[in-house]
Formats: structure tokens, C-alpha cells, sequence
């Protein structure tokens, strides 16, 4: 077959028809794949024009660190064919000795199987290499390279930073490898950042000892706030998606300062809880256009109130959980199941939200829709106790089952 001059034909063009060929990627299951895009190797030989197109897309954006597995008809894996780390270390001799090629990388998705030294530091070595890089991926990190790695991490420009301790494979640990002040410091050297993810394993969102060496007085959960609101200071005018969560343990920690003080111009998504963020806080984010929201009810009312005041006019969908404040003896009451009904407070304030909300267009995302909070209202008054006080009862919800029993038994999803 005679390959046509493509010579004529924009990049652009050239681009489009090349990403049809290549493998398309899930970054959101629970053991992603990290493969180089194989799909590409065919197109290096077909002339050079598409050679040359091939290897830059090719190159562009490297996924490695999954082991290749040849499976029996069942789909259980008989025998590792081609393991993961050799794989990076057959990349990292190429890029080592063709600088060009290292060039070209912008994209750098670095997994590891099994977490050990020896792949921790060619990945170190290939984020030195590739000076280009504007958008890191490191799932699997060794104990013991935090400072060979922030060393890395501080001659970049990255864009896009997404930092996992655990390996590819199902694991409940990682390495302890920044903490989360240490973290905060050294991203600052990075003036171009939008998009941060970090996972540092399960003990980064426990309350620790202040002081190793002394006798426990009390413990801190809030000790990373003053550090992140510099760091996001930094950041205002670049930063355009931010996920950032500490285990919200029923306390307000009044004391801690809000991590927004100042205005954050391109924050357009966040995804928070109230410790770092009242409410009353986000009017420092003009453009903000999604929110996910987790906090006491009160929080609510008056986030209901920032809402009301148009502080946050770009607002398009809102996403929130909110629970009951702890009693007098700071005890939370207990946990209630998604599928029971609100108690009468978070109701106000679900409902609350619904009024302001609905005139400006704003998506509200709850465990119930508007309809469904007023009929359960309406079930609620229409159903008066002996004593006046009224049986809360469960709305029927059209997503149910039809066949799971009678209206008044469906449960609410």
C-alpha cells in the first residue's frame, strides 16, 4: 500500500488521526495500567513521515511500571513475560544516551509493582533526564529517597502532580516518604502548578505528637494549615483544581486559621472539608464553578448565606455532606445510614440550599433531590403522633426497585 505525502497535511490533523490508534488509558481503577503505548510501534515504520509523528506522540507521554502477564483462557495470570522495572530500565538507557528523545517527554507515569529501591531511583534519575516533564505520575515510592527525589522534584516545572506512596498492586501501605509541611515547602518552586493530587499513606491524615521526645500533652491535626495557606498564596494565580482533605475528627479547631486569606483567582474546582475551609472563606474564590463540601450543619446555613450574597457567582454545581456537631460531651451521634431519612435539622438546611440555589442555576448534589426532600415533608406532616410530634417516614424514590415491594417499603437511595 502506497502511503500518500502527508507533507501538506497540518500537524494538527496528523495528531487527531494518530490518537485514534492509541491505546486509551483508565487512570481511575483500582490497579491502573502503567504500559508504554505499543499501539504506536507499527506507525514508526510505515514511512518517515509518520515516523517522526509516532515518535513524538509516543514519547510525549510515558506510562511504565506494569508488569506484561500472559493469562490461560480463564484470565488468570500464568507468567510475568516482561516485568515492569525492566521495562523503565530499558527506557532509561535510551533517554540516557539520546538527550533528544528525553526532549520530547511532557508526560511522565512512573509505577512501580512492588515497591524497592533499585526502581526508585531510575525513577528519580528519569525525572533529572527528561527536563521537559510538565506533568509527573508517581505511584510507588521506596522508604528512604525523600531528599534524593525533592532534589528532582525542585529543577522541574511541573503543571500536573500526582504523588500515590502505594504500589500498583492492591496494598494497604506505602512508604513514608514527605510529610505533608515538607510537601507544601518545596511544590512552591513550582510557579506553573493547576493540578495537585497526593496520597502519603494512612497515618499523613491522623492527629500526631507534637513533641517525639517529650511525654504526650496532646496531639494536632491542623499543624499543616499556616504552610498550605502560603503555599496556595503562591499558587493563586495558576492553581485551577484543588483536592484537599484532613480527616474531619468532630472538632472545629477554631483556632486554626482558614487556608484561604487571600484571593485565588483561577480556582475554578475544590473539593474540601471544614477545618481548612469555613465557608465563610470562600469568598477569596471568585471564579469557583464546582465545590464538594464536607462539614457540621451549621456549615451549611451558612454556606446557604455565601450563596445567597452571590459570593461566588461562577458557581455552577455543589456536592455536600454535612453531620450533626458532637454534644456537650464533644460525643457525635451516631453514624446514620445513606439510606435513612434526614433528621430535622439537616433537612432545613438541605432545603435551605435547594432555595438559593435553584434561582441561580446551581446543581445541588445531596443524598436527596428537592422533590424528594418536600415529599417527605409532606409524609412527615401528614403523619402526627398521639403527642403532635410527627413519625419521619422514608419518600419513595424513583430509582427503586419496582419489584422489591411496596411503595411505603422501597428504600430511599
Amino acid at each position: 500500500m502506497r502511503v500518500p505525502n502527508g507533507s501538506n497535511i497540518p500537524s494538527e490533523i496528523w495528531d487527531c488521526v494518530f490518537m485514534h490508534c492509541e491505546r486509551v488509558i483508565d487512570m481511575y481503577t483500582l490497579e491502573p495500567e502503567f504500559f508504554p503505548n505499543h499501539r504506536l510501534h507499527p506507525l514508526l515504520l510505515v514511512c518517515k513521515e509518520w515516523h517522526a509523528i509516532a515518535e513524538r506522540r509516543l514519547y510525549t507521554s510515558v506510562w511504565l511500571g506494569s508488569n506484561l502477564v500472559v493469562e490461560d483462557r480463564d484470565g488468570i495470570p500464568m507468567r510475568i513475560i516482561l516485568a515492569g522495572k525492566d521495562v523503565c530500565q530499558r527506557f532509561y538507557k535510551t533517554v540516557q544516551s539520546n538527550h533528544r528523545l528525553a526532549s520530547l517527554v511532557r508526560e511522565l507515569h512512573l509505577g512501580s509493582m512492588e515497591i524497592n529501591a533499585d526502581e526508585t531511583k531510575l525513577h528519580i534519575q528519569l525525572i533529572k533526564l527528561c527536563k521537559n516533564v510538565e506533568s509527573l505520575h508517581l505511584c510507588g515510592c521506596a522508604h528512604g529517597f525523600a531528599d534524593h527525589l525533592k532534589a528532582a522534584l525542585e529543577i522541574t516545572s511541573l503543571v500536573f502532580f500526582k504523588l500515590s506512596v502505594r504500589a500498583l498492586t492492591i496494598s494497604p501501605h506505602g512508604a513514608n516518604v514527605f510529610s505533608i509541611p515538607q510537601l507544601f515547602s518545596f511544590i512552591q518552586t513550582w510557579p506553573r502548578l493547576e493540578i495537585l493530587d497526593v496520597y502519603l499513606g494512612e497515618d499523613t491524615s491522623r492527629r500526631f505528637d507534637i513533641r517525639k521526645s517529650l511525654q504526650p500533652e496532646g496531639s494536632v491535626g491542623m499543624e499543616c494549615t499556616v504552610v498550605l495557606q502560603r503555599c496556595l498564596n503562591f499558587l493563586s494565580s495558576t492553581l485551577i483544581h484543588l483536592h484537599i482533605w484532613i480527616a474531619y475528627d468532630g472538632y472545629r479547631h477554631s483556632t486554626s486559621a482558614p487556608i484561604f486569606n487571600s484571593p485565588m483567582a483561577a480556582l475554578r474546582s475544590l473539593i474540601v472539608s471544614m477545618p481548612m475551609a469555613p465557608p465563610s472563606s470562600l469568598v477569596y474564590l471568585p471564579k469557583l464553578e464546582w465545590l464538594t463540601y464536607y462539614g457540621e450543619y451549621e456549615d451549611g446555613m451558612e454556606l446557604a448565606r455565601v450563596i445567597e450574597d452571590n459570593k461566588l457567582p461562577y458557581l455552577r454545581a455543589i456536592g455536600v455532606t454535612f453531620e450533626a456537631p458532637p454534644d456537650e460531651n464533644e460525643n457525635r451521634p451516631p453514624s446514620r445510614l445513606s439510606e435513612d431519612p434526614p433528621d430535622e435539622t439537616y433537612l432545613k438546611v438541605l432545603l435551605e440550599l435547594h432555595k438559593v440555589c435553584g434561582p441561580r442555576h446551581i446543581e445541588v448534589n445531596t443524598a436527596w433531590t428537592l422533590e424528594e426532600l418536600e415529599q417527605f415533608v409532606m409524609e412527615r406532616d401528614s403523619n402526627p403522633l398521639a403527642d403532635g410530634s410527627h413519625e419521619p417516614e422514608m419518600p419513595s424514590s424513583s430509582n427503586s426497585d419496582s419489584d422489591s415491594g411496596s411503595e411505603e417499603e422501597k428504600d430511599f437511595l
